[in-house]
């Protein structure tokens, strides 16, 4: 074997090391021949040097037993992660433990920080609750006629959140309720280069109600070939498609599910997923986080999906698979530092959007309900604040789920039905689907609006819409 040969073997076997990505077995077969060594090389090397990708943080945890202490110390390690959030806040000067505010006999003012343990309403409609830190618990009392009422409603047991107010004989009587929340954004970052990237949620390939042709009509306009001339001349500028989860329709995710299969075997849904996102241009970045339909543990965090599933798809240069949630970075060069996004699939969406006060007299329908739910999360900086919001991995050493790094981009996907909005300089998208909509999903209020792709312009942040 020649010495150049060698060498871009090696070349390709760094570049899948550099990006955190496993050789399959099938690509290691490839390389054994010389006619699929050189496609490789010249795949590796038609991504522009402007499109990169890292994984900046994942979330892998796996343990067979867990104790009450697993339970208990997960707790802890998320309330000290956000009450070192808030302790950063001017309204919280001067914080005092609960121990201590409860020993206070006399109207004091007070400032404390506590996780919600218990929430309850009085007879003349006033909101009690009762917040524990590591040194107790205390009553918190908010009148209707608070400033603080409104935001009191929308809080959810197990939040960590800050109260100042008057203390005495063991109850707070609240004057202010602040959440962790973002801070104010003092600049808009932005791409000094014109470039885009794509939000194509929820393929589910494999459903009877998926729906081809729109999905063809996205791929191929990635390709160059369909779509206005504006839009064709955007997708060569296009250089990230980010799929939020349910890239499968998988199987035995509900009751009957196998009436609703095209394809009942994941294996194949996968296989079929990688033949459409092979025809993408290796131009183009993938990024893949696992969904509550695709084939691997349902609880948080996911684990990207399954190797031994999804062959195809790890042997795929430009496919990125990423765990639910994770934190991205992308268009990282010499002179820009990138942006981040946060990738979660929203499975705790519809818990939120049937609790939260100011959700559920919002007015809107369901399907439109996810731009505030994300915003709601955002404040309280965790995916699940009310634990049993969404099935969840109790990590002692790290609440997965807690919004540790403020990100440029919070994607996501579930609700099937695209929702673009800001909140303090992140933009908020949730992508839509390509199936049309079950019996299922009527059951619970969602009415999908399938092939609709947010475009992201990353030089102006500006979000627009395609129609595929």
């Amino acid at each position: 074997m020649n010495a150049e040969l060698l060498e871009k073997k090696k070349k390709i076997v760094e570049y899948y090391l550099k990006q955190k990505k496993l050789l399959s077995k099938e690509l290691l077969q490839q390389l054994q021949q010389e006619e699929h060594v050189e496609h490789i090389y010249k795949s590796l090397h038609t991504i522009p040097s402007q499109y990169t990708v890292s994984i900046t943080q994942e979330y892998e945890f796996e343990k067979e037993n867990y104790a009450v202490q697993d339970f208990t110390q997960h707790f802890i390690t998320r309330f000290r992660a956000l009450e070192n959030m808030l302790k950063g806040r001017q309204e919280l000067k001067g914080l005092t433990s609960i121990r201590r505010a409860a020993q206070k006999s006399e109207r004091e003012t007070v400032s404390l920080i506590g996780m919600v343990y218990e929430k309850s309403l009085t007879k003349n409609g006033n909101i009690i609750l009762v917040l524990e830190d590591l040194s107790g618990f205390i009553k918190v009392i908010i009148s209707t006629n608070s400033p603080c009422f409104a935001e009191a409603q929308d809080t959810m047991l197990d939040e960590v959140i800050g109260i100042v107010g008057s203390a005495g004989n063991n109850v707070v009587f609240a004057n202010s309720l602040i959440v962790p929340d973002v801070p104010l954004a003092t600049e808009i970052k932005k791409s000094p280069d014109e470039a885009y990237a794509v939000v194509a949620a929820d393929p589910q390939v494999g459903s009877k109600l998926f729906i081809e042709q729109q999905f063809n009509n996205f791929i191929e306009w990635t390709r160059g070939n369909y779509g206005t001339t504006q839009e064709r001349e955007i997708a060569a500028k296009t250089g990230y498609i980010l799929i939020p989860g349910d890239v499968i329709e998988g199987v035995g995710i509900f009751p009957r599910q196998e009436e609703e299969l095209d394809i009942t075997d994941v294996y194949e849904q996968y296989k079929t997923l990688a033949t459409y996102l092979a025809r993408i241009p290796r131009d183009k970045h993938i990024i893949i986080c696992t969904g509550n339909h695709d084939a691997c543990r349902i609880a948080e965090p996911q684990p990207r999906i399954y190797k031994d599933l999804a062959p195809d798809l790890y042997a795929l240069p430009n496919c990125h698979l990423v765990t639910n949630p994770s934190i991205v970075t992308i268009h990282k060069h010499r002179d820009f530092a990138g942006f981040t996004i946060l990738f979660y699939h929203g499975f705790s969406y519809s818990y939120y959007c049937d609790q939260v006060q100011s959700i559920k007299d919002s007015g809107l329908p369901i399907s439109d309900r996810t731009g505030i739910i994300m915003k709601y999360l955002l404040r309280r900086r965790h995916l699940a604040p009310s634990y049993g919001s969404t099935r969840a991995v109790p990590n002692p050493a790290q609440d997965c789920l807690v919004i540790q790094q403020v990100p440029d981009f919070f994607i996501s996907g579930h609700i099937h039905k695209a929702v673009v909005t800001n909140y303090r300089g992140v933009n908020i998208i949730c992508g839509s689907c390509f199936q049309s909509g079950s019996a299922y999903q009527e059951k619970f209020g969602h009415i999908p609006v399938p092939g609709q792709v947010p475009l992201i312009n990353l030089k102006t942040r500006k979000v627009s819409m395609l129609e595929f």
